[in-house]
């Protein structure tokens, strides 16, 4: 999967990865608009299948996409891969996330997602149905947002690397597990 400057994001099919060559024979699959323009971030769930790395993404799985855009918007799409057809599905989206282009999103589970934009504000989603509605929102020091890292969970905090031009370490508790 890839994503694009027009708003898509494209499915292709690789040959197996070898170090003898170099494979350039690489099939188009499928492709899905998501976001009006550049899709800047994407952060994947994988809700049900078996994962098998290297060889093929999922086998019968689920998984879900989460977008930001410099479209400002962030959207959750659920993509479902078979044998012969990968289906998007649209979840829930908002379109005005940011004031700013989204550049960092992530998963923290519960049906709660993270988007960090230009902005410098840090917003936590929660699924709503069709619409994320905005749960908690924070604001970074950092300047010129790039994106987002995980860090996991310390001491029961949950602790993020926001980094652009510098970097903040951020905490948060999440006080539904």
């Amino acid at each position: 999967m890839i994503t694009a400057t027009d708003g898509n994001i494209a499915f292709f099919r690789i040959p197996r990865i070898s170090k003898a060559c170099v494979h350039t024979d690489w099939t188009f699959c499928k492709k899905f608009t998501i976001h009006q323009s550049s899709v800047k971030c994407v952060d994947l769930n994988q809700v049900s299948g078996m994962l098998q790395l290297l060889l093929k993404l999922t086998i019968d799985g689920i998984i879900h996409i989460l977008t930001g855009g410099d479209d400002n918007a962030v959207h959750l799409t659920q993509m479902e891969v078979t044998e012969r057809d990968i289906i998007c599905t649209p979840l829930a989206k908002v379109l005005d996330a940011h004031t700013s282009t989204v550049t960092g999103v992530l998963f923290l589970g519960g049906s709660r997602y993270l988007s960090v934009g230009i902005d410098q504000k840090i917003r936590i989603w929660k699924d709503e149905g069709e619409r994320l509605w905005l749960f908690c929102e924070g604001y970074t020091f950092v300047p010129d947002v790039c994106g987002i890292a995980d860090l996991g969970v310390k001491e029961d905090r949950r602790r993020f690397v926001v980094f652009g031009t510098g970097m903040e370490l951020l905490e948060w508790q999440d006080d539904v597990a």
